[in-house]
């Protein structure tokens, strides 16, 4: 009998099935997708609405049910708020839905620079951004800055995809978000300038060939020539329409609010506010954003500009403009950092990309123990100055402050002083440990904390609502008009939006009067006492090294705190 060849056996067994395969990346892209819409999501509406949201918010419901303030800005954000309005009925969480969605797809859509940045580079700046407690902020926020991050970094792959193949498809895409950023906010704006500064220098400075290339195959495409001109006449007439809510006002609605960001005169904010919240909440991202234009600088002075790919030149320009537009504006609100905050993450990414590249990991972590006792000595330093912050430290425990800050840094620097690698990837290690314990605990105090935020505009309290009730309870057993100051609309009018109460009207038929806590008009009384109904913590001293450490770990808030007190006044019989 003759014996089967082991070829034959291996010829006839069953093929295998096939397996599905994911890679690592995709599985921690998935798993920090997921964690940024969580954060950006949960409790969406746990959280009072700020003045200006509810300013944003009431302005929507009025155009849902038919009406156009003067106030309405009629921005992409605001549009789409109208009409989930129209269609689900108003509430907080609805308010904010927009920006929340459009800042989870921020975090998705830097999927698509890895081609640009690399893998590592675009995982580094979506982390940077998915972390951040001012992008997280913003995304849970009844404002438009979230989605204008979004819109202009998709203008911006978009120009560099077209850049690199000039085609229909990606021009298609650049033109519909640069379009799209003139309708939505000062964020995209700033962006898309950036983009247009950016195509003029390659033009102008560094002759570059692919900016030549793609001008010719635009200019000999008759389809690519259409593609423009109909995305063009779409932003013309949603511009006008103001997304088909109102025809009563001119100009396009992210231009407007670009411009409103430098109107005169200067806000009362203190000079330093806009660099306080960039080291209270994103020191992170600053850092990285640096050390990335440092890189990039290094690079250029031994090899010069043409060295660089088109994605750092861009970042490059855009940084300095952003960095322009950030020092001139004059109505300052945290959301606008995002104009500066986008391209500095990724020029952390940029930076990360280069670090792991450039650096043996594998043989630098087996002196874990150097990264390990920094951060251990760092740790002693930081819970002490806890106990300092707190007014419970001792002049000796002060002075180990300085003692264990002064190990750490030896520990750090002699490595490096010695012009060894070992020391590099220690500080690397340390800061990004630092950074991402940080801004973890901020992200999360930010969503879910509720406590005191500068970031943040003038907030309406939880206490309002006892003040509603009374205020209901009271005007059920009096026949005339309760009438509401004037001056409160912007913090009442959100809240009593189903009340026929009016706001600003004449107090001879009145019966009821609400006012700011002062003496009571001829012919009322007071009655229930003062009523807190917003604050607003804005502290002129700013940067005070333990104040703004304690309220870092503990949201407490230093200084002076601004609140808006009521009361109620009745008629007397």
């Amino acid at each position: 009998m003759e014996h089967a060849r082991p070829r034959d056996i291996i010829s006839e067994s069953p093929a295998a099935a096939p397996t599905l395969s994911i890679s690592v990346e995709t599985i921690v892209w998935m798993a920090m997708i997921a964690g940024a819409i969580a954060i950006r999501l949960a409790a969406l509406g746990g959280a009072e609405l700020t003045v200006s949201e509810a300013e944003r918010a009431i302005d929507a419901l009025a155009v849902s049910n038919g009406a156009t303030p003067e106030t309405w800005t009629g921005d992409f954000s605001a549009s789409i708020t109208s009409y989930l309005f129209d269609i689900f009925g108003e509430s907080e969480a609805l308010a904010r839905l927009p920006s929340a969605v459009g800042g989870s797809l921020l975090v998705a859509v830097l999927w698509f620079a890895r081609p640009f940045t690399g893998k590592s580079g675009a995982l580094i700046g979506a982390a940077l951004i998915a972390l951040s407690p001012l992008f997280v902020l913003s995304s849970r926020s009844a404002e438009p800055f979230a989605i204008g991050a979004t819109v202009t970094v998709l203008a911006a792959f978009s120009l560099l995809a077209y850049l690199r193949d000039p085609g229909p498809v990606p021009l298609f895409s650049f033109a519909l978000f640069a379009g799209l950023a003139t309708l939505t906010d000062a964020v995209a704006v700033s962006g898309v300038l950036a983009l247009a500064m950016f195509v003029g220098a390659e033009g102008l400075l560094t002759r570059n060939s692919e900016i030549k290339n793609a001008w010719q195959s635009f200019r000999r495409s008759p389809l690519q020539w259409a593609i423009v001109v109909i995305i063009a006449a779409a932003v013309i007439q949603l511009g006008l329409t103001h997304f088909g809510t109102t025809t009563d006002k001119l100009g396009l609605p992210g231009l407007t609010l670009w411009s409103e960001m430098f109107e005169t005169p200067r806000d009362s904010r203190a000079p330093e506010f806009l660099m306080a919240l960039l080291l209270g909440y994103d020191w992170p991202v600053l850092l990285a954003g640096v050390g990335g234009i440092a890189v990039l600088a290094t690079r250029i002075r031994g090899l010069g500009l043409n060295s660089l790919t088109p994605l750092e030149r861009l970042l490059l320009v855009w940084v300095a403009l952003s960095a322009t537009i950030i020092a001139l504006t004059t109505q300052r609100e945290a959301g606008q950092l995002l104009i500066l905050l986008v391209p500095l993450a990724l020029l952390g990414g940029v930076l990360g990309e280069r670090l792991l590249r450039t650096f043996d990991w594998s043989t630098g972590m087996r002196r874990w123990p150097i990264p390990a006792l920094a951060l251990l000595f760092t740790a002693c330093a930081a819970l002490i100055t806890t106990e300092w912050a707190a007014g419970n430290a001792s002049v000796f425990q002060r002075v180990l402050i300085g003692v264990f800050a002064a190990l750490a840094v030896t520990l750090v620097a002699a490595p490096i002083l010695a012009r060894t690698r070992d020391g590099a990837i220690a500080l690397v290690t340390v800061v990004a440990i630092l950074g991402v314990t940080f801004t973890s605990h901020s992200a999360l105090a930010v969503a879910f904390e509720g406590g005191s935020e500068f970031a943040r505009d003038k907030t309406l309290l939880e206490s309002r609502e006892p003040f509603i009730d009374t205020l209901a309870v009271l005007a059920e057993d009096r026949d005339g008009p309760v009438i509401i100051e004037a001056s409160l609309r912007d913090e009442l009018e959100w809240a009593l939006r189903d009340t026929p109460y009016v706001f600003g009207g004449s107090l001879d038929e009145a019966s009821i009067f609400v006012g700011l806590a002062s003496e009571a008009p001829d012919g009322f009384v007071t009655v229930a006492g003062e009523w807190l109904i917003a604050e607003e913590w804005s502290p002129q001293e700013i940067l005070k090294p333990l104040n703004m450490w304690d309220w870092m770990l503990f949201r407490k808030p230093y200084g002076d705190m601004t609140t808006i007190a009521v009361q109620i006044y009745v008629l007397t019989i």
